[in-house]
C-alpha cells in the first residue's frame, strides 16, 4: 500500500508529492538524443532525477541550464539527471541544438504516455520525478525548478534522509 503526503513548497507554483518507500519499482528502456538506449534498472545504484520538459519552452531551457550545473555538482555523488520529452522531429532538432549550445551532460530520452502514466501521470511541463536507488518514486515536483530546494532534497536522500 502506498501513502501520499502532499507538500506545498515555495515558490508557490512548485508542488511536491512525497511517496512512501513501499511504492512500485519502475523500469524502462528508452532511446536518448544521441541514439543510445537508456535502461533505468542499470541506474539503480544512483538517485535518478527525471526532468520532463518541452525544449521549445523558455522556462524549460532555463531549467536545463540549472540541471547541467547540478549534474556537474553531483556527478561524483551517485546522482543521475535524465531529461524526458515527447519530441517530434522538429523538437528533436531543438534538443540537438540544445545539446551543442549548452553542452548537455545528461541524456534526454524520447518518452511517451506509457512511461508518464507508469510514473503516476505527468500532466504538467516542466515536472521532476525523483527516484530512489531501487527505482521507486521519492518525490514529484510540478512547475519550474527551485534549485536550492531540489539540492536540499538530493542531499537529504544521499545522507539517508
Amino acid at each position: 500500500m502506498r501513502r501520499l503526503i502532499f507538500l506545498l513548497i515555495f515558490p508557490p507554483f512548485l508542488t511536491a508529492l512525497v511517496y512512501s518507500q513501499t511504492a512500485k519499482q519502475h523500469d524502462f528502456r528508452l532511446p536518448d538524443h544521441k541514439g543510445k538506449v537508456f535502461v533505468l534498472s542499470k541506474q539503480k545504484s544512483k538517485l535518478v532525477i527525471l526532468y520532463f520538459f518541452n525544449p521549445l519552452l523558455s522556462v524549460c531551457t532555463n531549467d536545463i541550464i540549472h540541471l547541467i550545473q547540478m549534474q556537474n555538482r553531483y556527478k561524483n555523488k551517485d546522482v543521475s539527471f535524465v531529461g524526458m520529452t515527447d519530441y517530434s522531429q522538429s523538437s528533436e532538432l531543438e534538443i540537438m541544438k540544445m545539446s551543442i549550445r549548452y553542452k548537455l551532460n545528461f541524456p534526454v530520452l524520447k518518452t511517451g504516455n506509457d512511461v508518464k502514466e507508469d510514473l503516476g501521470g505527468i500532466y504538467t511541463i516542466p515536472a521532476i520525478v525523483m527516484l530512489d536507488r531501487k527505482g521507486r518514486i521519492l518525490e514529484r515536483f510540478n512547475g519550474y525548478i527551485n534549485t536550492e530546494g531540489l539540492s536540499a532534497r538530493i542531499e537529504r536522500y544521499l545522507n539517508g534522509k
